[in-house]
């Protein structure tokens, strides 16, 4: 159809997504997965309605400011919207959407994941089976499971946590949460709020980091902070790799102030070299929130679904 709306899609998107794309609008894919950097992607916005980006593409001011006027919406297939400056987007009258909403329960899901397997040392088993050819795991202290857990999230993020809590007998144990906003006291769900996240530290032998990049979380967890955790703690990150600091999450692990982790999320993607991916004692997925067997790719429908 010739009135159908033009659609950039930046990137290379999962075979079934860009099938919809296609079907459904004037959709200029990129299967070779090319890097646009600002010039080529101003150049090939030109008389598009929309682009569908990702996670790993900066749309700062100077981006924002470039692009062509017809360019009204950018639908961003990601959770977070940290790699685009949304005052700009807002100054130019830009509309932006995310997946946030559709990846609650997938996230909630993967935080689960994550402890699970940290605590349990999941990484020193499988390598067991892989390399030393063995199943002895009864012989060898692998759990880390502690009495308390803790989870450090907005309100948004602190109604899918602490559902799970509540809902699975297995997992309903106390649940201690950092936000800035007051939450409506039946979404709290029986967890205990603390305004000061340094406190909340202390008691806290599981951490799980579930909140946005921003200026004030970029580096929340550094040594000092580290030193405030119970010893061996376990730590999982669901959120944005910047929220950590590598050395001092090495530091951590090599020292035994950790006792293991859970990473989801690193600095610097798709390049994990300068992670502690070789620590026995990590446990790591490829940024794999968004991903379900199920339905696999509702989120990029939800994204263009809105444009």
């Amino acid at each position: 159809m010739t009135n159908q709306v033009r659609i950039l899609a930046t990137r290379h998107y999962p075979e079934a997504i860009e099938q919809r794309l296609a079907q459904d609008y004037n959709a200029t894919l990129n299967p070779q997965d090319r890097y646009f950097n600002t010039k080529d992607l101003v150049r090939a916005s030109s008389d598009m309605g929309g682009l569908l980006i990702s996670a790993r593409e900066t749309f700062d001011a100077q981006c924002i400011i470039a692009l062509p006027r017809s360019v009204g919406i950018l639908g961003a297939y990601s959770a977070g919207t940290d790699h685009i400056d949304i005052s700009a987007a807002l100054q130019r009258g830009l509309i932006v959407t995310s997946t946030h909403g559709d990846l609650k329960e997938k996230c909630a899901d993967l935080a689960m994941l994550l402890l699970l397997n940290a605590a349990r040392r999941a990484f020193e088993g499988d390598q067991l089976i892989l390399f030393e050819n063995g199943s002895d795991g009864h012989q060898r202290n692998c759990s880390e499971w502690g009495s308390k857990r803790s989870a450090s999230a907005s309100w948004r993020w602190k109604k899918l946590t602490a559902h799970r809590h509540t809902v699975q007998p297995r997992f309903a144990y106390p649940s201690i949460i950092i936000t800035e906003n007051a939450c409506p006291p039946k979404l709290e769900a029986g967890a205990t709020c603390h305004a000061n996240p340094d406190r909340m530290l202390g008691i806290s032998d599981f951490l799980s980091l579930n909140c946005p990049a921003t200026p004030k979380t970029v580096g929340f967890l550094n040594w000092p902070r580290f030193s405030l955790l119970p010893d061996r703690s376990v730590v999982i990150n669901i959120s944005r790799g910047e929220l950590i600091d590598k050395a001092a999450l090495s530091n951590a692990l090599i020292t035994g102030k950790l006792a293991a982790a859970g990473l989801d999320v690193f600095q610097n993607e798709p390049n994990v070299r300068a992670n502690p991916r070789d620590l026995p004692n990590v446990f790591l997925l490829p940024h794999a929130s968004m991903c379900a067997v199920r339905y696999p790719n509702c989120n990029g429908y939800a994204d263009f679904e809105r444009i």
